[in-house]
């Protein structure tokens, strides 16, 4: 196997590229690590997050506990983007690969069969590792050798790297899998994969790799809130509110250059955690445009004497979650 191996290589050390991104990865923010930020990458066909971030190359087993160390308290700093959440599954490590549909030995380029399992051990075209996949299904690229056997094929290697910005090409990543022989323990090595063309490999746990570090996890995109521009008491300056009113306050969302406040599904309006009992499309504040004032009652506003402004939020007909928010002065309740 060490001959083969280091054949592999060769074919990997030829050249790299970067280029465009599939629309199955996206980012979702950032984490810092030994003080610098890298992007956390989510995979949605895998359910993974990738932390875009290669380590430098060593044995498997130090590359093994590098990835577990991520666990650790404070050891990464998350910075995901708005709209976005996490439900982590299990903890960061090395990807995995499944020997499970592939035969235990042999090299082969002619990708699975008609029942998803491949005829060989290592070699091109297969998927069934979560790097492979990565570069064969969510990636989009090719193999340096063909399912029909030519070699090297037109447009071969890392062409499409995108969101990634820190793959390597010059030699193998590990895999957290161990590879055996005959299907059994003990296990003598740790399968690879190569980016430079997308080659599956095993070599013996002393070999020099990098690694990448990825986490299982459900990822949630929330809507981001479209900012408007609200009005509390057009007219008055300050917005005084005196909380021991039985009367409404009116508030208005105002048309502007970027917003249509038509488009504002009054249904869903809420202002300081009360719902509009009435609502009339006017120009407020006699700019020519239409805008959309409502009234709420004062005794239904979550507003203390502490606060100092009040936020409106809502739906727009279409379903874009919108909000608002303008100072307010709270008359104090006698």
């Amino acid at each position: 196997m060490k001959k083969s191996l280091v054949i592999l290589c060769g074919v990997l050390l030829v050249f790299g590229v970067m280029g465009n991104a599939n629309a199955t990865l996206e980012v979702i923010g950032t984490a810092s690590y030994l003080g610098i930020n890298y992007n956390l990458i989510y995979e949605d066909d895998q359910g993974l997050v990738w932390l875009d971030y290669t380590k430098g190359y060593a044995f498997w087993g130090n590359q093994v506990t590098w990835a577990a160390g991520l666990n650790g308290a404070g050891v990464l700093t998350y910075n995901l983007n708005p709209g976005i959440s996490v439900s982590w599954v299990g903890d960061w490590r090395l990807p995995s690969t499944d020997p499970s549909v592939a035969y235990y030995a042999g090299y082969g380029y002619s990708g699975p069969d008609q029942t998803g399992k491949y005829s060989y051990a290592g070699g091109y075209n297969m998927t069934n590792s979560e790097m492979g996949y990565l570069y064969y299904e969510s990636l989009m690229n090719k193999a340096f050798q063909a399912t029909d056997g030519t070699y090297p094929q037109p447009g071969w290697g890392l062409t499409n790297t995108a969101p990634f910005n820190n793959l390597k090409t010059d030699r193998y990543y590990w895999s957290g899998t161990e590879f055996f022989l005959d299907g059994t323990p003990p296990y003598i090595g740790g399968w690879l994969f190569g980016f430079e063309g997308g080659v599956q490999g095993y070599g013996t746990k002393s070999y020099d790799c990098y690694a990448l570090a990825v986490r299982s996890g459900d990822v949630s995109f929330a809507p981001v809130p479209e900012p408007i521009d609200i009005d509390i008491k057009p007219g008055s300056c300050p917005n005084s509110i005196n909380l021991g009113s039985k009367g409404v306050v009116p508030v208005a969302v105002l048309t502007t250059e970027v917003f249509d406040a038509s488009t504002v599904d009054p249904s869903t309006v809420k202002f300081a955690g009360a719902s509009p009992v009435r609502w009339t499309m006017e120009d407020v504040n006699g700019d020519g445009d239409v805008d959309l004032l409502f009234h709420f009652k004062t005794q239904e506003l979550n507003l203390t004497e502490d606060n100092t402004e009040a936020t409106l939020t809502g739906f727009t007909y279409g379903g874009q979650p919108i909000e608002g928010t303008d100072s307010v002065r709270i008359v104090p309740t006698k």
